[in-house]
């Protein structure tokens, strides 16, 4: 537990297991974790803009729905399968969702101010939720089930991503042997 201390930005690699609490760092605005294993965090300041949570086997962001001045959330190599908790964060403009076993991305039509997304090893097929988030200028979207090419004309026709000079998405198609 940590509490009674005013860091602005906290980063830590340990092995946390079960629940984790942080109290009393109100003044905090970023946190890091990296290479956890645990199942919540609780405590966190609402004053947090950035977050990153990687190779901590997370499976649940539901404890991300009240944070809602997030700008930046790397949540990369984790379990996460619903990223419903995150259609609350207006204020995100970068998210990476990256090495995660994420089916459905409905959930983030709804981040219209998002400028950086990450999805790279996911298990995508279909990215038609795309044309709905009118702010994007970067898209990655490497190693996951896409074998449509056809679907990339939402990304050409978006007026966001064309309006860039050097790649605006970053992409494989498998073919089935």
């Amino acid at each position: 537990m940590l509490n009674s201390l005013n860091y602005k930005i906290l980063t830590f690699q340990t092995q946390i297991t079960g629940e984790y609490t942080i109290d009393a760092l109100v003044d905090l605005q970023q946190l890091s974790v990296q290479n956890c294993r645990f199942s919540y965090i609780r405590g966190i300041s609402d004053s947090l803009t950035e977050l990153t949570i990687n190779g901590c086997k997370l499976f649940s962001i539901q404890f991300l729905v009240n944070f809602r001045n997030l700008r930046k959330l790397v949540l990369f190599t984790n379990v996460i399968t619903d990223v419903s908790a995150v259609s609350n964060l207006s204020q995100l403009e970068d998210l990476d969702l990256s090495s995660n076993a994420i089916i459905d991305f409905k959930p983030l039509q709804a981040l219209q101010n998002l400028k950086e997304l990450y999805l790279n090893s996911n298990k995508i097929k279909n990215i038609h939720f795309l044309s709905f988030m009118q702010n994007l200028v970067t898209v990655h979207l490497i190693n996951n089930k896409i074998t449509d090419i056809n679907q990339f004309s939402i990304l050409i026709k978006s007026k966001s991503l064309r309006r860039r000079r050097e790649p605006i998405f970053y992409f494989r198609i498998k073919t089935e042997a």
